[in-house]
């Protein structure tokens, strides 16, 4: 199966106003300088108001850096209509086109209505668009009216972590305690919680799923990890003995090798601490390895027996994270509820279980009616919920411009996802690039080229997370279909990084199939 992305030569002056579309715009190519010819396309030539372009990007300086520019090109549009000369020969030729087509007084109406409505502008984050559906659609989408911003969830949290440590951590079986005890529990609770409420789902969770533990739980894993410890023991004397016994055979091979005669000879007549200087220096000094193969025998056997142990272990405290996540998140929940708050991410999980999982059509309709163009900018740094929530809105019969740059997707910790930007890659009808710099030296900008493209052929976006991911879906579809021609590989078409005072052709990714 291959997938070919055919990228268009992006030009905003000519680019047609129509469908679903990914801009692809690399560092210093212009992009907020295209929006906003894009803005001031669609009040001349689509005749929108400004009111029915919805611009959505990722920061609040970034709001404020389109929002000026489109407030600047719109006021030179008008002096331009009223005779006054601008050294924007695009806003210019804009300006000129839609006179010889409508006529100046036509067009001088269309900039003037622009200008009176430019303080109604719609340039929004993310949070603040949600915010503003909420609070306009609040029949459509189930909502308290009045609901207070909480700027911070981290206390309510560890409030609440506080309240489970006291009446379920504390109240486990003393013995199981102490065999799971670990000095940051509780921090590590506190830490699991804030990252599964901001979206990274903690990985054993199941929403849905109890959680609860009993005490017959805690009897059995108090009973694993007994019938374990004595095992562990049971290795850990053996090799003791082993040491104890072989001591003066230990010497001799110490002796006789120049690097174990300065590392191990030393704690020899020690055999605690010569177990542990060998397993400190086991990975690093590979002569271990073949001086020590008996008592190696010995450690591995132990080694094995603490993994098994771990992995209980690990079982435990996860069963304790899920329980902790399902009553803290409740209690969370509960208290906004209680005292009409909304955080951040309960905008955006509010408006994509109104639109989104309860498949919405009164919220899409009034949504397409109020905005018909809608432009969603640092496209790279948006995550599914966000995502679903614009291609659910906007993704039929409304102008919808994706832009961004998988390239500069720095924000993975705040659940930007690169992968629901390659998916909308592969969904929109168009695909433009933006590869020509305007902000950088031609020197630099061919180091980029090289540090991005060091050799014909080279993935820029390779992780072993999306190799994964793709291996998966090429089982899926061997399953699926059981057929043999699946077996050419993948590739993948991406823009040049970076490029200046010219034009090159999109470069090729292949992807082995493995």
């Amino acid at each position: 199966m291959n997938e070919h992305i055919n990228y268009q030569d992006f030009n905003a002056a000519t680019v047609p106003l129509q469908d679903s579309n990914l801009i692809e715009a690399s560092a210093g190519t212009g992009k907020t300088y295209s929006i906003a010819i894009l803005v001031l396309r669609l009040v001349l030539e689509n005749g929108l108001s400004i009111k029915e372009i919805l611009m959505v990007t990722f920061t609040k300086a970034a709001v404020a850096e389109l929002e000026e520019r489109i407030r600047l090109f719109v006021r030179t549009a008008y002096k331009i209509s009223q005779g006054q000369e601008t050294r924007d020969e695009n806003i210019f030729r804009l300006v000129e086109e839609a006179v010889e087509r409508n006529g100046l007084a036509a067009v001088q109406q269309q900039l003037r209505d622009a200008v009176l409505f430019l303080d109604e502008t719609a340039v929004l984050t993310i949070h603040s668009f949600c915010q503003k559906t909420l609070n306009e659609f609040a029949f459509e989408t189930d909502q308290l009216f009045g609901a207070e911003m909480i700027q911070d969830t981290k206390t309510l949290i560890a409030e609440e972590v506080q309240k489970f440590w006291r009446k379920y951590v504390t109240t486990l079986h003393i013995r199981l305690l102490e065999k799971i005890w670990e000095p940051d529990m509780m921090q590590g609770i506190n830490v699991a919680l804030n990252e599964h409420m901001g979206g990274k789902r903690y990985y054993a969770y199941q929403p849905g799923k109890r959680y609860v533990i009993r005490l017959k739980e805690q009897e059995e894993w108090l009973q694993q990890l007994d019938t374990i410890d004595e095992k562990k023991a049971s290795a850990e004397k053996v090799l003791l003995e082993y040491v104890t016994n072989e001591r003066e055979t230990l010497r001799g091979l110490c002796e006789g090798n120049r690097y174990a005669k300065t590392a191990l000879l030393p704690c020899v007549d020690d055999p605690a601490l010569f177990i542990k200087t060998v397993a400190d220096k086991r990975s690093s000094a590979k002569y271990i390895s073949t001086l020590l193969p008996d008592m190696l025998v010995h450690m591995d056997q132990v080694a094995v027996v603490d993994e098994e142990r771990k992995g209980i272990v690990q079982q435990v405290i996860s069963r304790l994270y899920c329980f902790a996540i399902e009553e803290i998140a409740a209690g969370v929940k509960g208290f906004k509820k209680r005292n009409n708050l909304l955080s951040y991410d309960d905008m955006i999980t509010n408006l994509h279980k109104a639109l989104v999982d309860r498949n919405n059509p009164r919220l899409e309709e009034v949504l397409r009616e109020k905005y018909k163009a809608v432009f969603v900018d640092e496209f790279q740094d948006t995550d599914r919920m966000q995502y679903e929530i614009f291609e659910k809105a906007f993704g039929d019969s409304t102008i919808l411009f994706y832009i961004g740059d998988p390239k500069q997707s720095i924000y993975a910790w705040r659940k930007a996802d690169i992968f629901t930007y390659f998916k909308a890659r592969g969904s929109v009808q168009h695909v433009y690039s933006m590869n020509r710099n305007f902000r950088s030296s031609e020197p630099f900008i061919a180091a980029m080229n090289q540090f991005f493209l060091p050799v014909p052929g080279f993935d820029t976006f390779y992780s072993k997370e999306r190799a994964a991911l793709l291996t998966i879906s090429r089982w899926i579809v061997l399953i699926v279909t059981a057929k043999d021609y699946f077996t050419e590989g993948m590739s993948r078409m991406c823009p040049s990084p970076f490029l200046m005072h010219q034009t090159v052709p999109n470069c090729l990714r292949a992807w082995p199939h493995r």
